[in-house]
């Protein structure tokens, strides 16, 4: 105790002129200090200020088939894109190269006439399907270009899908199924608000979402939930009144999820941006893509994720007179494309 006060009453008292020097000197570090940070706070009201990011947009259109024959169902490999047509009471599966020209068709080599793709391994060597157009049908796996099919387990179902990790979605009534990649183990993952169609998974392989079709007034809607059933929700809740969306798939990136949606009567694709960018605004709102006379159908995106394969349909009409002479109908304005004649 005698030398801490020996040590404090020997201590210097600083004077009025050390004071104001250690003042001035610790204005100048504020200063140089300061500096960076209000640089960098200008750079980043920039950045924000420069508007959110552009959305996307389509920059050009090319029709693939010429056949006129309807379509669905459309699955790539990359190189192919597989996809089913109608034949009066049947089904029939054809192919054409992601470039267009002659289209081929595959014996599947089943006993039904009514079969539909709705799914292709990452491998592009099996297609994943039903026998039958809607509910209640075998789950089969069919190999390409050729190979004897095979029946996923007993199960039937709807909009059988390969999952990133191997296992098997697949809609039971209004239930979401999983089962291994050969058919094992399969259990309910939850229950779907309406008829759960077109799943696709999140390039990450957290979520998958799905288009849930209310089968009594023919109303879309889009859900997600993460991979083990968890965390349903609605997509866009509020955003179509009432709701006419299909769910295609994200885009590689994971940047962006491609929609099909109905305004004013018509299908159109839509794109709503999932990921920001960093010192930029991003708005979630959807955008379309696609604008004019051609109905959107259904749509696959290609695997380097800057095209879209899509069906497009346009409607034309044709107002013809029965000539009883003939005992056929003739064309009453040629080629003119009309309807809705009184």
């Amino acid at each position: 105790m005698q030398r801490l006060k020996r040590d404090s009453s020997s201590a210097k008292v600083p004077n009025a002129a050390e004071i104001a020097e250690a003042s001035r000197k610790g204005s100048y570090y504020n200063k140089l200090w300061g500096l960076p940070l209000v640089l960098i706070a200008i750079v980043l009201s920039a950045s924000w200020l420069r508007g959110p990011l552009p959305p996307p947009r389509v920059i050009g259109i090319r029709q693939l088939t010429h056949d006129g024959t309807r379509k669905f169902g459309l699955l790539t490999d990359g190189s192919r894109i597989y996809f089913t047509e109608y034949l009066g009471n049947s089904t029939r599966i054809g192919q054409v190269s992601v470039s267009g020209g002659e289209i081929s068709y595959i014996e599947p080599g089943l006993q039904t006439p009514m079969f539909g793709f709705s799914s292709i391994s990452a491998d592009g060597s099996e297609l994943l399907g039903t026998g039958g157009i809607f509910l209640g049908a075998p789950i089969w796996i069919v190999p390409v270009p050729a190979g004897t099919p095979r029946r996923l387990g007993d199960y039937q179902g709807h909009s059988p899908t390969w999952a990133p990790d191997g296992r098997v979605f697949f809609g039971r009534n209004s239930e979401i199924w999983t089962a291994d990649h050969d058919g094992n183990n399969p259990r309910r993952l939850l229950v779907a608000p309406q008829l759960p169609l077109y799943f696709h998974f999140s390039p990450d392989g957290s979520r998958f979402r799905f288009t849930s079709l209310d089968t009594s007034n023919d109303i879309r809607s889009i859900w997600e939930a993460r991979l083990d059933g968890s965390g349903l929700r609605q997509l866009l809740p509020g955003w179509n009144n009432p709701p006419e969306e299909n769910g295609i798939t994200w885009t590689p990136d994971g940047k962006y999820y491609l929609f099909l949606s109905s305004r004013d009567g018509k299908l159109d694709l839509w794109a709503m941006r999932e990921q920001g960018q960093l010192l930029r605004r991003t708005s979630k709102d959807p955008v379309r893509l696609t604008t004019g006379p051609m109905q959107i159908d259904v749509g696959v995106l290609s695997k380097t994720g800057d095209r879209v394969f899509v069906v497009a349909s346009l409607a034309q009409g044709q107002i013809v007179r029965y000539e009883q002479r003939l005992h056929d109908f003739l064309p009453l304005f040629g080629d003119l494309s009309a309807g809705d004649v009184e």
